[in-house]
């Protein structure tokens, strides 16, 4: 079973100078972070927060592990601020740990990271006893998980979860021989769960703070083969690489996942690096449940793990068969089965032992799950039904686009029309651009905005309803002049 207390304890004895985290500022062996966390735990006891607390943490990657480990061994549960802006009721924190104070939380249940924090720490003892967790099914992390609609629901994930993960292999413990970097920030789901499974053998967890030059110094200093991240995060990373001329010799494995990457994207990686690129597939709820691999071409389908039991069904739940196109659903061992204090969302969601993640695909004669959009975010354009899935891979592909999304908003006529937000460089040519979708595309476009960013959920998804709400005054201001 996941226990920091026994894990600390067994690393910092036996292997006390292996290398337990690494960042851009600093590497940590077991020992120290055995005393880090210990010294953490017993300020923030002495502090006021206690065994059943839940405690949101606003802090950068090393801080935010540690303290992570000291709430785990006072038995007090932690939530990531690094996505929120305010607190659902039912889920509001009783603490809130931060580099600067928030006004829409209680002052006397925050406690700020600064200087006289760290004086505490420094003078503390540390702790003699660690309280833990009451149960092995007491909350250790909640995990914030919104899709594409951008609504923010809550996945509890205890010890026992936490050990079911550990069993499970992920496509890094298959495809990276290496030591992998987490691109995003320690709290969120993917960097979480890959930190308790190298805490759980004593490996080094590997995950920085910022996407520049300093990225590509821990890569080389750390032997690091392995990168695992959203497109949008590893855009960034290439345009690091390109602007430094360096060559990642080293990199064997690319792991891409949160949405599909673009094929212009795909043939920027081939054309940097020689390594293995994978497309992993999956959602906090179930974890990865498919993987394909886009080194040589970009096949139709994924491979799907032998661990998930995956299916395709009608709006009746009845199993469809090879070839056709209906609700995927899934189910793998020790996933999460409800949302967090959310019944609602849970019966929408979770039936059967399955978790519904609405998506839409289907199952080719090779046994490969084909993905065929969202249901939720199908577009009816009087009528003609379209993945926007598609007409960003077609806008995405043209010169100087960096990153789009389609999305729907209602025409003067009182039908739904194509409307496309752009992030653009200079080369970006409008008239050009609406010539090639008009081309290209299975639709016609009534509206382009420029945007200085596309909204994503966490895990890189976009979220095409917030669009439309963002940009409400432009699309009535531009209805009437802009069209193809």
């Amino acid at each position: 079973m996941f226990n920091v207390d026994e894990l600390l304890t067994k690393w910092a004895t036996s292997t006390p100078n292996s290398i337990a985290f690494i960042d851009e500022e600093r590497q940590v062996t077991f020992a120290e972070a055995n005393v880090d966390a210990r010294k953490i735990a017993d300020v923030l006891a002495r502090s006021g927060i206690a065994r059943g607390d839940l405690v949101a943490l606003a802090l950068p990657p090393y801080v935010a592990w540690s303290f992570s480990l000291a709430l785990n061994l006072l038995g007090a549960t932690m939530l990531s601020r690094s996505s929120e802006i305010f607190f659902p009721t039912e889920i509001f924190p009783d603490w809130l740990i931060g580099i600067t104070p928030d006004p829409n939380f209680p002052s006397d249940r925050t406690l700020l990271f600064n200087q006289d924090f760290l004086e505490k720490i420094k003078l503390s003892p540390g702790i003699t006893r660690a309280p833990g967790f009451l149960s092995e099914l007491d909350p250790v992390f909640l995990f914030s998980t919104s899709g594409t609609t951008g609504t923010n629901k809550y996945l509890s994930a205890d010890s026992y979860y936490l050990t079911e993960m550990i069993k499970n292999l992920w496509p890094f413990e298959i495809y990276v021989s290496g030591r992998i970097l987490i691109f995003p920030k320690f709290g969120g789901y993917i960097a979480t769960v890959t930190a308790s499974k190298l805490l759980f053998v004593g490996k080094p967890f590997i995950n920085c703070n910022v996407l520049d030059a300093r990225v590509i110094q821990v890569m080389q200093n750390n032997s690091v083969t392995g990168i695992y991240g959203s497109p949008a995060q590893v855009v960034d990373f290439l345009e690091i690489v390109e602007f430094e001329g360096v060559a990642q010799t080293n990199i064997s494995t690319i792991i891409l996942g949160g949405t599909v990457p673009s094929e212009p994207l795909v043939e920027r990686m081939k054309r940097l690096f020689s390594c293995e690129i994978y497309d992993a597939q999956g959602s906090t709820e179930g974890g990865w449940i498919a993987t394909k691999e886009l080194t040589k071409s970009i096949p139709s389908g994924a491979t799907i793990h032998p661990e998930v039991t995956l299916q395709i069904v009608d709006e009746n739940d009845e199993l469809l068969s090879v070839n056709d196109v209906g609700r995927i659903r899934y189910h793998r061992p020790g996933m999460s089965t409800a949302y967090y204090k959310n019944p609602v969302a849970t019966s929408e969601f979770f039936k059967d032992g399955f978790f519904y993640p609405g998506d839409l695909g289907f199952i080719n004669e090779q046994g490969l799950l084909v993905l065929a959009g969202r249901a939720i975010e199908i577009i009816n354009l009087g009528g003609v039904k379209i993945n926007p899935q598609d007409i960003d891979k077609v806008a995405i592909a043209q010169t100087g686009v960096s990153d789009c999304a389609c999305f729907a908003v209602l025409g003067a006529a009182g039908i739904e029309e194509l409307a496309i937000a752009l992030v653009v460089d200079s080369s970006f040519d409008r008239d050009r651009f609406m010539s090639a979708m008009n081309q290209k595309s299975l639709v016609r476009v009534a509206l382009l905005i420029t945007v200085p960013a596309i909204p994503r959920n966490p895990g890189g998804k976009i979220i095409r309803a917030q669009l439309a709400t963002q940009f409400a005054t432009e699309i009535a201001q531009l209805q009437d002049t802009t069209g193809a």
